[in-house]
């Protein structure tokens, strides 16, 4: 039971957390959003700061498995890269909340509290070095690596705008056909590789 209070808890605070960021969001609008009291989320979790801290802790692992999925089966050449890179941008297709909760620390919400040190450095060093063999000498592989976290995180939460001012979504098939292609032709042109 508690259990699952603490998931619901989790839940509604990443929800918050992505659309909001941490600095707006209060303890008292995640534990509404739960349906449970202020007490009780303090009680399972803690403050605002460790449900923070989990719900990024659990964006990090679900991240993480797929990574290392990806990881397992890659191969230092174009039809690798591709793959890896087609399991990246359909998990943020996925989840598109976790996409939301990074771009929010990219706004520098809650800078107070350093998560990429632990996160994203790791996992970039993780790719980097399985990268390393295919990617050309001359390319800056963090960077690289960067641009494509950057693009999927924005394309999967803003889309691409269309001539009316309005939004073509990663819902669209065709426009996540196109963007996966893009991408692919991206880190091609930076690479030197090709399916």
């Amino acid at each position: 039971m508690a259990e699952d209070v603490r998931e619901r808890v989790l839940d509604s605070a990443a929800g918050l957390f992505a659309e909001l960021g941490y600095d707006t969001a209060t303890t008292e609008m995640i534990a509404n959003a739960a349906g449970v009291g202020v007490a009780d989320v303090t009680r399972l979790i803690g403050g605002k700061r460790d449900i923070y801290l989990a719900v990024m802790m659990r964006a990090y692992e679900q991240e993480q498995a797929v990574l290392l999925r990806a990881a397992a089966s890659f191969t230092p050449d174009g039809p690798g890269v591709h793959r890896f890179l087609d399991e990246y941008l359909d998990f943020f297709v996925a989840h598109p909340q976790i996409a939301a909760l990074w771009m929010q620390r990219r706004f520098q919400d809650a800078s107070d509290i350093p998560l990429e040190a632990t996160y994203t450095f790791p996992q970039l060093t993780l790719v980097g070095e399985l990268a390393a063999d295919a990617i050309k000498q001359d390319v800056d592989i963090e960077l690289l690596l960067l641009t494509v976290v950057w693009c999927v995180h924005n394309f999967v939460q803003g889309g691409v705008p269309d001539r009316d001012g309005g939004r073509i979504t990663a819902d669209d098939p065709a426009m996540l056909a196109r963007f996966r292609t893009h991408l692919h032709r991206l880190v091609e042109g930076m690479t030197g590789l090709s399916a």
